[in-house]
């Protein structure tokens, strides 16, 4: 099912899904029951699901279309498929009809009002008349109550770093900088380093004097910096994956703590043991389910 930003199929799936598996692809949706994911539904049992970061599709369409293609061939040939409400442009158009070429349908339904062009897609759309969706005011409250089920389900874990690989991060990513070097330099404020090509990635504890980058760019040969804050991990959406790459849990960061070595993060799930990989969203929430300013990709 196609939609748009202005129509609701909630009416639509109540009257004539039934039983049938259902697999929504807007991370906001409240189908979802904990934003920020992309779930596969078996009736009312939640099959599988997949950690995208953020309620906005349009930060991470590329994580949108992984999760697809992942909880695809687990749906039952029936699944109904709702995608995102993309708004009119040809690029979300063509998210569209990548999403129609990896789902194959046997029917593709749209809004009556759908934007886009009905030429071009793998089976002809057919225009449903729908209702209004929701004011924004009522669908930002539904979001907030969402986090805080999220929260309240949630446990306080330490995660040792030492143990842990990082996806959509900075951390990970290239040559590690280490205490010494930092202390060789004599840059107290650094808790972390990378060389990635000609960038140099910090996170630090305090402010950096231009003297001090100057002289750590020069030490690695880098032309670039970029720097970033450890409060600034706080709050950020996180999920959790096993050894096999199954996502585990969903959560938020509490501290990184590269002192202690450890990743404080509040989850839903009590047991850790066998947890390998952090995922970093773009979302940041507070304690009491407030959205707040989004992270840019890629600058944690």
């Amino acid at each position: 099912m196609l939609a748009d930003t202005e129509s609701s199929w909630r009416d639509w799936l109540k009257e004539y899904r039934g039983s049938d598996d259902l697999l929504c692809l807007d991370p906001a949706h409240p189908v979802q029951r904990y934003p920020g994911r992309i779930a596969l539904w078996r009736g009312e049992h939640l099959a599988d699901w997949r950690f995208v970061g953020t309620p906005d599709y349009r930060k991470a369409p590329h994580m949108v279309l992984a999760a697809l293609s992942m909880l695809l061939p687990k749906a039952s040939p029936d699944c109904t498929i709702l995608a995102p409400p993309l708004a009119a442009s040809p690029l979300a158009r063509q998210i569209l009809l990548l999403i129609d070429r990896l789902a194959a349908p046997a029917k593709i339904l749209a809004p009556s009002h759908f934007p886009f062009s009905l030429e071009g897609w793998s089976v002809g759309p057919e225009p449903v008349n729908l209702p209004k969706e929701f004011p924004s005011v009522v669908m930002n409250a539904q979001r907030k109550a969402a986090w805080l089920a999220m929260l309240e389900g949630c446990t306080d874990h330490e995660l040792p770093l030492a143990k842990l690989s990082f996806e959509g991060s900075r951390i990970g990513s290239g040559h590690r900088v280490t205490a010494h070097d930092f202390e060789r330099l004599g840059i107290r404020e650094c808790l972390y380093g990378e060389v990635l090509g000609d960038f140099l990635f910090l996170i630090t504890k305090g402010a950096l004097s231009e003297e001090v980058i100057a002289r750590a760019l020069d030490a690695y040969h880098c032309h670039n910096v970029k720097i970033a804050h450890e409060d600034e991990y706080a709050g950020l959406l996180i999920g959790l994956a096993r050894a096999n790459g199954q996502d585990a849990a969903i959560g938020i960061i509490e501290n990184l703590d590269f002192e202690q070595g450890v990743l404080r993060v509040k989850v839903t799930i009590s047991d850790v043991a066998n947890v390998q990989t952090v995922k970093l969203g773009l979302q940041r929430i507070d304690a009491k389910g407030n959205e707040l300013p989004d992270v840019k990709p890629w600058t944690l």
